[in-house]
């Protein structure tokens, strides 16, 4: 009780300190062509800015309805035009079902998409990491990323990194340092995935670590936590890799980005100037709501680029597979 007591002092003087002098923080409301009355939790964005991924929680239809579940979870999608996102649309079958879906992201280039499946016929666990590809304007029917990835427990929440090498995930598997820890997993030569490593205690502690997001930048890597010191339930950090390969120290995101309440997901553009919440702030269209704010600077990541094109038979017009070397000058 002691130590509990000791603990509960330190955040406390930790919040009075980060609510005395609060960071840059001008939420906007994505508006009514993203949010509606019912929960919207973001989850990706593309490296050009363009597309917007989330999830939605829907009511279920009187055919659907399940066990008295009320909701569904689906995935959507709305595209950028000009300065505004133009209307969400469900991502369909085969990535969407009548079952439960969340914590997608996508590959940098925009072919590679990973979500969370639940309690499914093809699981391992409560809930398992799926993958998809797409194949021209269409997805390929999902595939459970197997047993290396995935274990009998809870794994979930995964953010692939811009090099397509590595992937990052919570998961509450034995071996870790609290109930819920990130995990990284590494893509092999052969096409298979390595076993699993804890991030450790930089990031990961006795208590819950959740929804990692690793920036384009790759040694940037955003999570919610309620183990590290902060304002209340969970909180946004940030920790940032060394050349060694080693994760620094938490730095959490500063008060009125993180609250007294839960804030659990976060994604942060190529450029790291811009960032995307899902919260409750009083005004939103219903319950969580996805806002974007500008991110202060001590929180963002190193300066990115990226190179984007089709390229063509120059007589036919036809579109052709290539490669492209980018080659830094100095």
């Amino acid at each position: 009780r002691r130590k509990q007591a000791e603990r509960q002092i330190k955040a406390a003087e930790f919040a009075m300190r980060c609510v005395a002098d609060p960071v840059p923080f001008v939420p906007l409301n994505l508006g009514d062509s993203v949010n509606t009355e019912y929960d919207e939790y973001v989850n990706a964005i593309t490296a050009d800015d363009s597309k917007l991924y989330f999830t939605r929680k829907d009511p279920r239809d009187a055919e659907t309805v399940d066990q008295g579940q009320e909701f569904e979870e689906d995935f959507y999608v709305a595209a950028r035009r000009d300065s505004a996102w133009g209307l969400a649309a469900n991502l369909g079958p085969p990535i969407n079902s009548h079952g439960n879906e969340g914590a997608l992201c996508i590959s940098p280039d925009g072919r590679y998409l990973f979500f969370a499946g639940c309690n499914r016929d093809d699981g391992i666990g409560s809930c398992d990491i799926y993958w998809s590809k797409r194949d021209g304007n269409r997805w390929t029917v999902p595939e459970n990323m197997g047993d290396i990835v995935n274990t009998q427990h809870w794994d979930s929440q995964p953010s692939f990194s811009s090099d397509g090498k590595t992937l990052y995930f919570a998961s509450k598997r034995p071996g870790g340092k609290g109930s819920s820890d990130i995990w990284s997993s590494t893509l092999l030569p052969g096409g298979d995935w390595s076993v699993p490593v804890n991030l450790g205690d930089s990031v990961n502690t006795p208590a819950e670590e959740m929804a990692p997001f690793i920036h384009p930048d790759d040694q940037t890597l955003y999570f919610s936590s309620r183990g590290h010191p902060g304002l209340g339930g969970y909180d946004l950090f940030l920790s940032r890799r060394s050349v060694t390969g080693a994760w620094g120290g938490p730095l959490n995101l500063g008060y009125p980005i993180n609250t007294f309440s839960d804030e659990i997901t976060l994604v942060v553009n190529a450029r790291g100037d811009l960032a995307y919440i899902s919260s409750d702030i009083p005004g939103g269209r219903g319950r969580q709501d996805i806002c974007s704010f500008r991110l202060h600077p001590a929180a963002r990541p190193l300066l990115t680029t990226y190179f984007k094109g089709i390229v063509y038979d120059a007589e036919t017009g036809a579109k052709l597979e290539a490669d492209f070397e980018l080659t830094d000058l100095a």
